[in-house]
């Protein structure tokens, strides 16, 4: 992973996506530390106030300078949120299954190099969980691909905002990621090749499956409990959070806790308050000028 990172250095300095290797389970992820140009984004921000707002896009008048690291925020709490689940985000277990011992019914040998092919079944009962057991599993996976959806789709917002200064009004993921800068995808894709064909297969899953609508059924039930479904999504937003702090988007979180004693010995009163403060912020990179030298570099 070290040499596979290494030999990404120079590609991820001028905004390239990395590569890696398709067999390995894990990658070192590079996230550059760019320089910034706020004087440039000030100007753009401003410039972007004075077209008005545009209907059916979400623009700096609904989102001002910074707060699409809110939007950020929003997005890891999600990942964060769906990580502290349960391990078990499927309404079929593993250990709802009995296997029998294999019984073989034939052996063929291949003509040529000797292979022998072994044929035969093995026999499984399957213990049908309770119905609490059942509906509780159904609840973890819906809830693990609804977050993970929406972290999807604020990761991409903020992206578009503190990158373009707009996004479209929408849950539509699809329709959200072909919005993306061409190198935010290009880096999003060497991360996970199938994040279009993920996004697209989910593409509403927010937006009309938040609610059990009429016509929708037992297909959206089935959808919301698709295991492979769910990771999926979940892989996508962890891909598109890594984005959001390649644009610059950034937040912080303090907590702050007074403790308050008021009476007399023997009869003491105690308080106390927890403040949390999140700040949210933006240090957007000037992605078009490094992108455009590292071309003219090359």
């Amino acid at each position: 992973m070290e040499q596979e990172a290494e030999d990404n250095m120079d590609a991820v300095r001028i905004g390239r996506p990395s590569k890696y290797r398709t067999d390995g389970r894990f990658v070192l992820k590079l996230l550059p530390d760019m320089a910034r140009d706020r004087a440039k984004v000030d100007e753009r921000i401003a410039s972007s106030l004075a077209e008005g707002q545009k209907p059916g896009r979400l623009t700096r008048h609904e989102i001002a300078p910074g707060t699409a690291g809110y939007l950020y925020a929003q997005a890891k709490a999600f990942l964060a949120g769906v990580e502290n689940l349960s391990e078990q985000k499927s309404a079929i277990a593993l250990a709802d299954l009995e296997f029998g011992d294999p019984q073989v019914l034939g052996v063929k040998r291949s003509p040529g190099n000797g292979t022998l092919k072994v044929t035969g079944t093995v026999p499984v009962i399957h213990r049908k969980p309770s119905g609490r057991e059942l509906i509780g599993r159904m609840g973890t996976a819906l809830i693990a691909g609804m977050a993970g959806a929406f972290a999807c789709e604020v990761g991409m917002k903020a992206i578009l905002v503190t990158r373009q200064d707009e996004a479209a009004k929408t849950h539509d993921l699809l329709k959200l990621y072909l919005e993306l800068p061409e190198d935010s995808r290009r880096r999003l894709e060497g991360d996970f090749p199938e994040i279009a064909e993920v996004l697209g297969r989910s593409r509403e899953t927010f937006g009309r499956w938040r609610y059990f609508e009429q016509g929708i059924g037992e297909g959206a039930i089935r959808g919301l409990v698709d295991t492979d479904r769910g990771w999926g999504l979940g892989k996508a937003a962890r891909v598109i959070a890594d984005e959001c702090a390649v644009a610059g988007l950034n937040y912080e979180i303090d907590i702050d806790t007074t403790f308050e004693f008021s009476g007399q010995p023997g009869d003491v009163l105690t308080s106390e308050r927890v403040h949390l403060k999140l700040t949210g912020s933006e240090g957007p990179i000037p992605w078009d000028e490094i992108l455009r030298a590292g071309k003219n570099g090359r």
